[in-house]
């Protein structure tokens, strides 16, 4: 109504109302004499007086230009009927027959709903269609409209969700509970996985069992039982091809296993029904044959052996991610990896048994096959010989003799020659070992025996021997009188000098007697008198009235002196006889007191093994 054209520049609503209108906004504008519409409409979010403003800016005088708005909200009385809705059994997968609720407007005014829903665990399994308006539409005063529901199970089992309706009522949300069962038949084969260790190549296995179970409220059909070779099924109660499986019950698959070689085989048993989840159950299955590395010398590495691994499964690959062996066994080689089906690959191990007898071991596969890890039983027959004594330690004298009994046990038929010997401390000085035999061939099953003598040595002093007279290896101190010579050089002149000892050792015995007459005696000392005593003939005349003789004894050589001289002249004749040629005696201190550990070793080849006894040698 101005005399110039009118630039709106914004338009606002505030409260519960809303506008729409054709007015021009900047840079626009109205022309003199112009107009436009603000149509505004009221939604009352509740009950009771709602006020709000429409303000209008723009460059006319009294910017801005503003209206004041009043409404009334009215609360409409809404209702969901049935208050529930059950849809019974019903097969997994298939849709059941659709079910109604019905939404009310029993209030004078108009209802604007936002929303229609289902909620809940299985809200999936419940899906809707419906005939409402939905905001800024509204459901008039008094008017209804229908929502519908099916249930389409997934589950086997109870399932429940809840229609959800939201609304501007004060009852807002309406609910409806909504509820229904799933049939279906569950298949499932326990246990998942198989293992048959330690089978001999050729040999079948004891059976072992799987069971089928059907836990599902359907009839279960199965359409087939398949195996990958070299499993086979033994027995089975479980219906055939074609037949079915009642909800609830179980049956029962016997399994066997026959090696076609050593190493590992996987394989599976497939059962195809119609259970829900899955046309097909699965249990993998593995075998593992014994790999024997027959006998091998304890100590030494056997030639490789191949341990095969193969996958037996036609609908499934396994990966091998390593190989690693326990005991006396060692992976030589592995070119193991990805095993499509039908593949298989060769690690290949070696045996270094590290004592006698049966060695056990394993080859540990670690792949992604269920039940991993696999092992495959690894066995061999170590050979050696276990030493043994039948005491631990003896106890002599110096000079004394020990004996021990040595056993020479074979272990895993051990039958070759062992060479036998002793070793003595270097302390242990004037002493002897000896074994015997020196060498001993054991059976492979029954030990051999040998006798261990060890001899001592006691202190004495001995007269060394002369050796043969050789005139033409003389040494400078070999020459006559000092060295070695023949009979006839050496020993004549000493033999002559001790009869002379003797004689004059005899003379010097002699004692002179000196009578009152002048007349005097040589009586011997061995006349078995000792010059005192003496009783000659002469002296009778004593006893007859004549006067005694009145003697004096004299001596040249004491008496000690003269049996000093005697005793080395018969030592001296004793070391000629015995071979001396005249040189002092030697002295040999003997074996020394204290405890000593001697080893005792049996060999062959590169085969060595020891044991130990103790001997104490008392002063």
């Amino acid at each position: 109504s101005g005399t110039g054209p009118l630039v709106i520049n914004s338009l606002g609503i505030t409260g519960d109302f809303a506008q729409t209108n054709n007015c021009p906004i900047a840079p626009a504008t109205i022309a003199t004499g112009a107009n436009c519409t603000i149509n505004v409409t009221f939604t009352p979010t509740t009950s009771g007086t709602r006020a709000g403003t429409l303000t209008i800016t723009d460059n006319a005088a009294g910017n801005p230009q503003t209206a004041s708005l009043v409404g009334t909200g009215v609360a409409p009385t809404v209702t969901a009927s049935p208050a529930s809705l059950s849809f019974g059994n019903q097969a997994v997968g298939t849709t059941g027959t659709a079910q109604h609720a019905t939404l009310t407007n029993g209030s004078s005014g108009p209802l604007a709903i936002s929303g229609i829903s289902v909620t809940g665990t299985n809200s999936a399994d419940f899906p809707q269609t419906n005939t409402c308006a939905l905001s800024p539409t509204t459901l008039a005063a008094s008017a209804s409209c229908t929502i519908s529901v099916a249930f389409k199970p997934s589950i086997n089992g109870a399932e429940s969700a809840t229609l959800t309706i939201n609304d501007n009522a004060a009852s807002s949300p309406q609910t409806v509970s909504l509820g229904g069962t799933g049939q279906a038949p569950v298949a499932a084969l326990s246990p998942s996985s198989l293992d048959f260790p330690g089978q001999s190549v050729g040999l079948m296995s004891a059976p072992q069992p799987v069971m089928l179970t059907n836990s599902g409220s359907l009839p279960l059909t199965i359409s087939n039982v398949s195996l990958t070779s070299p499993f086979l099924v033994q027995s089975s109660n479980c219906p055939g091809p074609g037949s079915s499986l009642p909800a609830g019950n179980s049956c029962m698959i016997s399994i066997t296993f026959t090696a076609g070689f050593a190493g590992t085989t996987y394989g599976s048993l497939i059962v195809s029904d119609n259970s829900l989840g899955s046309t097909s159950q699965t249990v993998s299955l593995t075998g593992e044959a014994t790999v024997s590395f027959g006998t091998q010398l304890a100590g030494t590495t056997s030639a490789p052996q191949a341990v095969t691994v193969a996958n037996g499964s036609t609908t499934r690959s396994v990966t091998v991610a390593g190989v690693t062996t326990t005991g006396d066994f060692a992976v030589a080689s592995n070119p193991c990896g990805a095993l499509p089906p039908g593949a298989s690959c060769a690690p290949t191990v070696t045996f270094k048994p590290t004592g006698g007898g049966t060695r056990m071991g394993s080859l540990v596969i670690s792949d992604t096959s269920p039940g991993s890890p696999h092992t495959v039983a690894l066995s061999g027959t170590g050979q050696d010989v276990a030493l043994s004594t039948n005491q631990p330690s003896a106890t002599v004298k110096a000079g004394g003799t020990a004996t021990f009994t040595l056993s020479i046990a074979p272990q895993g038929g051990f039958n070759q020659t062992v060479n036998l010997s002793c070793s003595l401390p270097a302390m242990l000085k004037f002493s002897t070992c000896a074994v015997t035999p020196a060498s001993v061939t054991p059976s492979g099953t029954t030990a051999s025996t040998a006798t261990v003598t060890l001899t001592t040595t006691a202190p004495t002093l001995v007269a060394p021997r002369s050796e043969p007279y050789d005139s033409g290896r003389r040494g400078p101190l070999e020459v006559p009188p000092f060295g070695r010579m023949p009979w006839t050089d050496s020993r004549r002149p000493l033999l002559l000098w001790l009869v002379a000892l003797l004689a004059a050792v005899a003379a010097a015995s002699r004692h002179r007697r000196h009578s009152r007459g002048g007349g005097n005696q040589w009586v011997p000392a061995f006349a078995g008198t000792t010059g005192k005593r003496l009783a000659p003939a002469s002296l009778a005349r004593a006893t007859a009235g004549t006067p005694p003789l009145r003697s004096r004894t004299q001596s040249f050589l004491p008496r000690r002196l003269r049996w000093a001289l005697v005793g080395l002249a018969l030592g001296c004749l004793l070391a000629l006889s015995c071979g001396g040629a005249g040189v002092l005696a030697t002295h040999t201190p003997g074996t020394p007191a204290g405890t000593y550990t001697i080893t005792l070793t049996a060999a062959s080849g590169n085969l060595s093994n020891s044991t130990t006894v103790n001997l104490t040698v008392s002063p």
